[in-house]
């Protein structure tokens, strides 16, 4: 599984190879299709499989409300983290995974997708005051996110095995930074009149 999940993240379903999976993996390429039959039912097994696992991981901070939003974010890092610890590439493999075909993967997949995303979701929509407002910018926070977490993972990856640690700290010290320039205020301003956004001092 961590051998499949580290080539799919990698290289994207399209690109991936099974002889490369069985041979990172150490099994025979008909051992594989004995259990998955095709390189989609692979797919399909491992997405549904990490996908409930990682919301297994996240579960308690849906629920979590008298944390801030950055907060919040740092502590979803860490239980990723935690997860990455038995999975190194689990956290990478589900973010490739928005951005493959479903038409091409199949409908169980785009089923598993969207009740992972519609999770996820949850994740950063904590507070009761902030749903309406934070819903209509997660959008542009997840792309945000995305870019924060895929360069950490890219950084930290080398010769094909991810320094948990190391992605760690760095996607943390992101949010810390951003905690430090951003107040809750601005980030779910209705408008930029709204936004209280820290001023910088003149300098002499």
């Amino acid at each position: 599984m961590n051998a499949a999940i580290s080539i799919f993240a990698t290289q994207g379903y399209a690109h991936a190879s099974t002889d490369e999976i069985v041979k990172r993996a150490g099994i025979s390429k008909g051992l594989l299709f004995h259990y998955f039959i095709s390189k989609q039912g692979l797919y399909d097994f491992l997405y549904d499989y990490f996908s409930r696992f990682m919301r297994l991981e996240l579960s308690g901070i849906a629920q979590r409300e008298r944390e801030g939003f950055f907060e919040r974010c740092i502590a979803i890092e860490t239980a990723r983290m935690q997860a990455m610890k038995q999975y190194p590439f689990i956290q990478c493999f589900l973010t490739r995974a928005d951005d493959e075909d479903a038409a091409l993967i199949g409908e169980n997949f785009g089923v598993a997708r969207r009740q992972y995303r519609e999770f996820c979701e949850t994740l950063y929509i904590g507070k009761e005051q902030y749903r309406a407002k934070f819903a209509d910018h997660y959008k542009i926070w997840r792309n945000l996110e995305l870019d924060v977490s895929q360069g950490a993972a890219r950084r930290n990856t080398i010769n094909g095995e991810l320094d948990t640690r190391a992605y760690f700290l760095e996607v943390s010290e992101v949010y810390a930074l951003l905690a430090e320039r951003v107040t809750e205020s601005a980030l779910f301003a209705d408008n930029e009149e709204d936004a209280e956004i820290p001023q910088e001092s003149e300098t002499v």
